[in-house]
Order: structure tokens, then sequence, then C-alpha cells
């Protein structure tokens, strides 16, 4: 039987277009046009193109190697940014690779400090982002003397209009870039380390979370520090920014409710009463979250209103039901996937809360379509060491 890191099918009729064997990939996206496949190597987080027609090789470019690939296997946190604020992703959910607004350039992290920005037709580095001097004994020490430290390589990403790259690695000093010039424009002095950050949408605001439960939110222009909220007995982590930048919503890192903030002051706007999520993703226009509580063992979800805080369903967890995994929102905000597990049956719920379906035989990771028509979602077979696809229509 053919086995393949990826394969690429026809949506309708369910052909297979093209197979790619790349020792493993820890995320994927295509091209603007599709016609190509951008993969991001699992074993050294490089870059790999491949036609999306034959699954050819076209270009590749080396990601990690040597003690800074040691240090982001063992001792990094590569997931950081996506455990904040949302629900953990398992490494059964595939990423998206780290690229431009306009999928023009891709972002290359080769140690545990330095990145470089590559163009993405050619494959010729633009311009390396020397964030911070690499050491590999220093790399070698966080092994060796702190298991748990958190130095993440992939905290780094592009402004909602593409204009900047901020990178976090988890010291004190976020730095800011121009990905045009790939000049440095400003170095965010905190006295924390810094482990997480967001854009605002509109690109003009930066919200960085550090180690002692701080959330600050910095102007782009100026590198001024504008407002902070958090402290480290109530630490917040950010989870969105709504659409207009003027709020934002963070989740309380260890415990405590829901709340949304004035980025401008840091005056608390909205509290989530009772909410004490552990875990909370907002639909796409921001209007609604699901959250998971962490007191209330008989709350499989609840959802929320974003401009009221009002909690409009609180759905119960059934007897035999495990903790949830994973949720997704559909594009359109209509629907919501839900698993409690690798292997536990997909479900499909309103925005209200209703289940409408329990899929059978399907398990993570899912995926909604762009325009919402479609779901696809992995399925078990009689033959465990075996995986199948599913492609679920949407009855609209």
């Amino acid at each position: 039987m053919l086995t393949a890191d990826i394969a690429i099918y026809e949506t309708d009729s369910g052909k297979r277009v093209s197979f790619v064997d790349g020792r493993g990939f820890s995320a994927f996206s295509f091209s603007k046009d599709g016609e190509q496949v951008i993969a991001q190597a699992g074993r050294d987080l490089g870059i790999q193109i491949f036609d999306t027609s034959t699954g050819v090789l076209r270009r590749s470019i080396n990601g990690m190697d040597g003690v800074a690939l040691l240090g982001k296997v063992m001792g990094g946190s590569g997931l950081m940014n996506t455990f904040n604020g949302v629900l953990p992703t398992f490494p059964i959910e595939m990423m998206p690779v780290p690229m431009s607004p306009d999928r023009e350039s891709v972002l290359v992290n080769e140690n545990d400090k330095e990145y470089s920005l590559y163009d993405f037709q050619s494959g010729m580095r633009r311009f390396e982002l020397p964030h911070a001097k690499f050491s590999a004994a220093w790399t070698l020490t966080k092994l060796f003397f702190s298991s748990n430290f958190v130095g993440s390589a992939s905290n780094a990403g592009f402004s909602p209009n593409g204009k900047y790259i901020v990178i976090a690695n988890g010291n004190k000093n976020p730095t800011l870039w121009n990905s045009e010039t790939g000049v440095l424009l400003n170095k965010f002095e905190s006295e924390s380390r810094i482990f997480y950050h967001q854009f605002s949408p509109d690109s003009r605001l930066l919200a960085t979370s550090d180690y002692d439960g701080f959330t600050r939110i910095w102007e782009i222009e100026s590198g001024k520090m504008i407002s902070v909220f958090g402290a480290e007995k109530a630490p917040r982590v950010v989870a969105f920014w709504s659409p207009d930048s003027r709020s934002i919503t963070a989740i309380g890192h260890r415990k405590g409710d829901l709340k949304s903030f004035d980025p401008t002051n840091g005056n608390e706007l909205l509290t989530f009463e009772g909410s004490n999520a552990g875990a909370a993703i907002a639909n796409n226009s921001r209007t609604r979250i699901v959250s998971v509580n962490r007191k209330n063992k008989q709350a499989y979800i609840q959802i929320w209103d974003t401009t009221t805080g009002k909690l409009l369903k609180t759905v119960p967890k059934e007897p035999g039901r495990k903790n949830l995994w994973s949720i997704k929102w559909s594009y359109d905000d209509r629907f919501l996937a839900t698993a409690a597990g690798a292997k536990e049956p997909v479900e499909i719920w309103s925005a209200d809360g209703e289940l409408i379906q329990r899929l059978p035989d399907s398990t993570m990771p899912m995926e909604f379509s762009k325009d919402s028509r479609y779901l696809v979602t992995g399925g078990k077979t009689p033959d465990p060491k075996n995986d199948v696809g599913f492609l679920w229509q949407i009855n609209r």
C-alpha cells in the first residue's frame, strides 16, 4: 500500500492527484496559485517546495542543524504560540507554513535566535534577521540544566499587512523588523521573558505576554509601550483581538475568567463571568467564543457573546464523552467541529451549540473548506496501521 506524508486529492472526484514523501512534515500550505505545495520538514524545520500535480521536489531551503536542532527538539517550545489563548494543537494537526500574507516570502528559523527571509519564487535568501547572537554553549546549557526552558524558535510571524516581522524566542527583547528591507525597527524592552505575541488586525499594535503574567501593548511605529494588564498572581495571555483592534480578549493563563481589555489604556471592558476558561476560540467574525471551563466538569463547551459577555449556551458533558481536544469553526461561522481525542468521532454543532451530527468512524485531524461547503477529517479503518481521509459535504 502507498504511504506518503502528503497526498493531494481533487475535492469533487476524490481522485488522487499526487503524493509527497519527505520523512515527515510539521507544516503545510499551498502556493497562492495552488500549483505548488510548500512543506516545513519536521526534522529540521527547513522548507521544501513541490509541484502540486506531480509531487516532484522543485527546491529546498535548509533549516536547523547540529546543536540548534537538538535544542529545538528537546528544549524549545515550538508550539508555544498555539498553546496560549487557544486549545493546544496536537502533532496530528498540521500547521500552516510561516509565510507572508501575500505568500511571496518564507520565514525560516536557522537556530534558536536567528532567522532568514527567503523569496518564495526563487528560493534565494533575501536577508538575515539576527534576533540575537546564537550560542551553541547556551543551547546545551538549557538542555542540561532546565528541561522546562521555554525558548521557542517558532514564535515569529508576520503582521496582517505583511510589512512587519516580530521575533520572540523567550528572551526579554522581542525584535521588530521591516519585512521589505530587513531593517531592525525596534527592540521591545521587557522585565521578563516574552513567550507569546499577537499583532492587532490593523497592524498598528503588538501584544506580548511574558513569564510573569503581564501582557503589554506596544505601538509598532514608536516602539512605545502604551498599556499593560495581568499580574504575577493573575496572569493573562492574549486570546484574540477584535476585528477593529479596539479591544483585546485574554485568557487566564492558570485560572480565572476570560476578560476583554482596552488596549490603549489596559482598562477592563468585559468579564465573561464564570467562564474559568482553559481554552477559548473565537469565530472568524469575533462575535462568539467557544470556551472550555476548567472547574465545571459537567460542561463540555460553553458559547459566549463577545459584545456582551453573556453566556449563550452550555453544552453538557455526556456520560462517556472524553475531554475536548480540538475545536474548529467553519469559515462562515455557522458550524463548529469538535473532537474529544485523536481516535474519537468528530461532531458537528450549530453556532448556537446544538448537536447536528456525529460523524461515524471519523477522527482528527479536521478542517473546513474556505467556502464552508466541506469538512475533511481523518478516519478509522479495520486495520489500525492504515489511515484514511473522509470528505463530508455540509448541507446548508
